[in-house]
């Protein structure tokens, strides 16, 4: 912090120690300025994140999906084997019955 003394120097005392003000005032604008852009890109990088993170969820989506199909198609061709195995063992019953 400064002082209120040499606060009040500062502008009681025009000489040439105090040109360099002007100066410092240029990079206080240009520090907010850089603070303008930093938070831009943070939040230009959080909104790629999120994006990244819904393709990785729809990915891991449509991944799920396929597998539920093809555990849908196995648990049919389960059922028509178990059935057909059931009307073998039928047939086979009767044939030795009617022999």
């Amino acid at each position: 912090m400064i002082p209120i003394r040499s606060f009040i120097e500062l502008f009681e005392d025009p000489s040439h120690k105090y040109l360099n003000l002007n100066k410092s005032l240029k990079l206080l604008t240009i520090i907010k300025d850089s603070q303008k852009v930093i938070s831009l890109n943070s939040s230009l990088i959080l909104r790629v994140n999120t994006l990244i993170q819904s393709l990785f969820f729809i990915f891991n989506y449509n991944s799920l999906i396929r597998k539920r199909e093809l555990l849908a198609k196995e648990r049919d061709l389960l059922e028509i084997k178990k059935i057909s195995s059931h009307i073998a063992a039928k047939t086979d019953l009767l044939n030795k019955l009617n022999e």
